[in-house]
């Protein structure tokens, strides 16, 4: 696990037909290429040369069948015994040190001997991100003197044009820069600057960095589909999506309704049955069914590692938005059969997470808004009780529950009402408080519910202190409309 970078569990799902000796084409030492199964789904792992031996040593001695494991469960026991003999067990900061700490190992080590920090994020099935924050940052190398203390070069000075120079000339003959100017000087008009001297954006430096957002984390599915469903939930119109593909590895450039343009990291991926291809799946299609046009442009792995270090230039974007799309567009077979069917039946949207849509909350219940999931039950109820008393506070009842509003919005002697001309739309309103009521309130006391019913309850919730809110008094809205008459 030192020479290879695994995770315990993935080296406990091991088998022997998963592990190949191969003689590397770059460095042309024997290695081991590994297929790995693991939280991520199937990835792939070339090993320190190293790991050669103590492989050929477990499969000559254990002579095993190719679906046997090579490690099973990890010798938990004999680990910590060794390391317990070794007084190993702990750091020198007092952390334990675990089968973990060997896949910790491997990745200092590379980083520590100058390798590429993205391709050890690739070859341990982790990210960029991860590593600068739980490893990294522990090894002084990392940090490059060179480049942290680099030095602006000075810009060269433009050799002045020929009317720039003779205008120079004729300002140092009249007396300098500095000499108070006469009345005919100060009244004349300013010289004009040269196009040539002002910087223009077909100027720019090819390789100069972009300015795009970028989004998502390389290698993790999970913060990429939840960079997409962010914009959409958020109502970002979304143009265009390009995939770009490196094997199987695949990227998204978003272009917005009002041109914007946004990168979403290789969180993705296609070919095997896992949490990689199952997201492509479900972003492809969640922007296919809010209209997005999209298509696929293929590149090589330098351009994806670019994106993921959000370090794309002005030409990689130029690339990227005029190259020639795959054709005939295959890019609907990264899509599920199961996404296809729930977007034909309305409910793919089920799955994603419930979002309070904080701009049309009552002010009298934003706090219990903002912090609602920390225990929406008790916020519910929280908030029915601040609406009764509310009521009771204008009306002088003491009832409570759907009594109490049956008693402040219906009937003739209802000192709570709506200025609408309909009495139906006034019934119907009043009805929405007792049937809320009746049908939420009070089973509340009794039951717990899934995130999106208590999202939809608080919502129903919001819309009765909504409707409180435009009430009026009864007595007050005879006199200033008599046309009303007598209310039911």
């Amino acid at each position: 696990m030192a020479n290879t970078g695994l995770r315990p569990d993935e080296a406990s799902r091991l088998q022997y037909r998963d592990v190949s000796v191969i003689v590397d084409d770059a460095t042309h030492e024997r290695i081991l290429e590994i297929v790995v199964r693991g939280k991520r789904g199937v990835g792939y792992c070339k090993s320190m040369t190293g790991a050669v031996l103590p492989f050929q040593r477990l499969r000559k001695r254990n002579n095993p069948q190719s679906s046997d494991l090579i490690f099973g469960k990890v010798q938990r026991e004999l680990l910590n015994a060794i390391l317990t003999e070794l007084e190993l067990k702990r750091d020198r900061e007092g952390n334990l040190r675990t089968a973990y700490s060997l896949r910790h190992t491997y990745i200092s080590m590379r980083l520590m001997d100058g390798a590429d920090i993205y391709q050890v994020a690739k070859n341990c099935r982790t990210s960029v991100e991860m590593i600068e924050k739980f490893y990294a940052s522990h090894i002084a190398n990392t940090l490059d003197a060179a480049a942290i203390n680099v030095r602006k070069k000075p810009k060269p000075r433009k050799k002045p044009s020929a009317e720039k120079a003779l205008a120079n000339a004729m300002l140092t003959y009249r007396g300098g820069p500095h000499r108070r100017k006469s009345h005919e000087e100060q009244t004349m008009p300013a010289p004009l600057v040269e196009p040539s001297d002002l910087e223009s954006d077909s100027d720019l430096d090819p390789q100069r960095m972009v300015g795009i957002e970028y989004h998502g984390i390389a290698g993790a599915t999970e913060a990429c589909q939840t960079a997409v469903v962010r914009l959409l939930q958020c109502a970002t119109v979304i143009a265009t999506a390009r995939i770009i593909t490196s094997g199987n590895d695949h990227c998204l450039f978003l272009t917005t309704g009002i041109g914007d343009q946004i990168a979403i990291k290789s969180g993705f991926a296609s070919g095997y049955c896992g949490t990689g291809p199952t997201g492509l799946s479900l972003v492809l299609q969640l922007l296919h069914a809010h209209g997005t046009e999209i298509d696929e442009w293929r590149c090589d792995d330098t351009m994806i590692e670019r994106l993921d270090r959000s370090a794309l230039t002005v030409a990689d974007v130029d690339t990227i938005t005029t190259g020639r799309a795959v054709r005939p567009s295959r890019w609907y077979d990264y899509v599920r059969r199961g996404h296809e069917k729930q977007a034909d039946e309305r409910s793919l949207w089920i799955q994603l997470p419930p979002v309070i849509p904080y701009s049309i909350i009552d002010p009298r219940i934003m706090d219990l808004a903002l912090a609602f999931w920390t225990d929406p039950d008790a916020k519910l109820l929280k908030g029915y009780r601040r609406l009764e008393d509310q009521v009771r506070g204008r009306t002088g009842f003491e009832d409570s529950s759907a009594k109490l509003f049956s008693r402040a919005f219906t009937g003739r002697d209802a000192p709570l009402t709506w200025l609408v001309k309909d009495d139906a739309e006034r019934s119907g309103r009043a009805s929405l408080f007792t049937g809320a009521f009746m049908a939420y309130r009070n089973p509340r006391a009794h039951r717990e519910g899934v995130q999106a019913e208590l999202l939809a309850e608080f919502l129903l919730l919001n819309q009765l202190y909504r409707l409180e809110a435009e009430s009026i008094d009864a007595l007050g809205a005879l006199e200033n409309d008599p046309e009303n008459g007598d209310r039911p």
